[in-house]
């Protein structure tokens, strides 16, 4: 891979003035940012990258995704940790239920009876030899039940699923108000979107070109080689395999009255 200047194809598209407003996003479209950009990368890991309008919005200048009319929303109507079962995943299950009949159905089509009651996770692992499947299909009555009740009961049944399907929890770092400031002021995000492109061109930015890149002679804070090898450019690389978007998503589940706070004001908090 060949290493790329700064002043070179950098200097056409990358300019940190346009970064400025990410000073005044609340925490929620600081989430939004690095949800986009890692979905950008995942893109571009499977070649869609052409597709992605996101993408060539940053290159053509606009980086500040979560403000744009087309993004309004994007990311906010889900989560990722608990979802509704959709139709599309019960049409898939059907789909290899079908694919398997012999193996599921009576000859009048109905589910055979020792199937019936077993877990569908576990039916899947079975007869799929699909051991890294983690998926749960669990249910609950909303209506029958306390949210304490609910909540009591799925953390009394996590360590058995886990015990039964020998699947270990994913860690996830905990982050604070001070680790959020300085994705802001340690340039994280312009970070994010040089490695995105270093990715897209199949080019090498070295960390001595991302420190002058990010910190020019006239800024008020150099971080230099050292800086960014040792924390900023593992920050941002984490950030864009999903590891800061899943520990920003625990504190604001926790934190929902700081939602809409500027980041720029959180030092008051």
């Amino acid at each position: 891979m060949k290493v790329v200047s700064p002043y070179e194809e950098l200097k056409s598209w990358f300019s940190l003035e346009n970064y400025e407003q990410l000073k005044s996003l609340t925490i929620k479209e600081l989430h939004t940012e690095l949800a986009f950009r890692e979905a950008i990368f995942d893109s571009v890991n499977f070649g869609w990258e052409d597709d992605n309008q996101n993408l060539r919005s940053i290159l053509e200048g606009n980086p500040i995704l979560s403000t744009q009319d087309n993004n309004h929303g994007h990311f906010g109507k889900g989560q990722r940790h608990v979802a509704q079962v959709s139709f599309g995943d019960i049409k898939k299950l059907e789909n290899k239920l079908i694919m398997f009949s012999m193996d599921f159905f009576e000859e009048n089509g109905d589910f055979k009876k020792e199937l019936k009651k077993k877990p569908i996770t576990k039916t899947m692992r079975d007869f799929f030899l699909n051991q890294n499947s983690s998926k749960m299909y669990v249910s609950f009555d909303l209506g029958m039940s306390s949210d304490e009740e609910i909540i009591t009961a799925l953390q009394t049944m996590l360590p058995i699923l886990r015990k039964e399907y020998e699947i270990e929890p994913v860690k996830t770092e905990k982050i604070g108000l001070a680790k959020i400031r300085k994705l802001v002021g340690y340039n994280i995000i312009p970070m994010m979107d040089l490695l995105i492109w270093a990715k897209f061109k199949k080019v090498k930015i070295s960390n001595m070109v991302l420190s002058r890149v990010l910190y020019p002679d006239f800024t008020s804070e150099i971080r230099g080689e050292d800086h960014i090898k040792d924390t900023d450019r593992p920050v941002a690389e984490k950030s864009l395999n999903g590891e800061t978007t899943r520990s920003l998503e625990y504190f604001i589940s926790k934190n929902s009255h700081l939602l809409n706070i500027p980041i720029s004001e959180l030092g008051s908090f």
